[in-house]
């Protein structure tokens, strides 16, 4: 399995050179539970820690989750315990976090613009602007995005 993942993220970096922002590399691992710490594997395919790891147990552990955690830990990654399978979707949101702790922790503003596109409801031609914004309250941890629509008004209409 994660052997399998690993050699996928190989892959596509050796044919798809102009493609992807290559700036995350995450693996999401979703089972009930593991005894065995792969560290070979690590060893051979994650060396740099560059691909990050994020376990998931999902319902009542058939086993141990340590080396979930243990995985987790050692590749810059998150474990989650999930206790039902109905709560997979909200519970899997937390990397979403974990992934923007160095943008938050930079301090830099990144703003990100979108392609031109024609607006579905009619007002022409637009672009996006959008800023992630960090809640840093102590005991918070959230990400939110604000984003800005402006009509493109110097374009000729479409």
């Amino acid at each position: 399995g994660l052997e399998f993942a690993f050699r996928a993220f190989d892959d596509f970096n050796a044919s798809h050179t102009s493609q992807g922002a290559r700036c995350n590399k995450i693996i999401m691992l979703f089972t009930d539970g593991g005894t065995e710490r792969p560290v070979e594997v690590f060893e051979k395919y994650n060396k740099d820690r560059d691909i990050r790891i994020f376990t998931y147990a999902v319902g009542p552990p058939a086993y141990s989750t340590s080396a979930l955690k243990w995985m987790a830990c050692e590749n810059k990654g998150y474990y989650v315990d999930i206790p039902a399978v109905g709560a997979i979707r909200q519970k899997t949101q937390d990397y979403v976090a974990v992934l923007s702790r160095p943008m938050v922790l930079s301090g830099e503003k990144q703003f990100m613009w979108t392609n031109i596109y024609l607006d579905a409801m009619g007002m022409g031609m637009m672009t996006t602007i959008t800023l992630p914004v960090y809640n840093k309250s102590e005991g918070v941890s959230t990400l939110q995005s604000i984003s800005f629509q402006e009509t493109l008004r110097f374009t000729p209409n479409v």
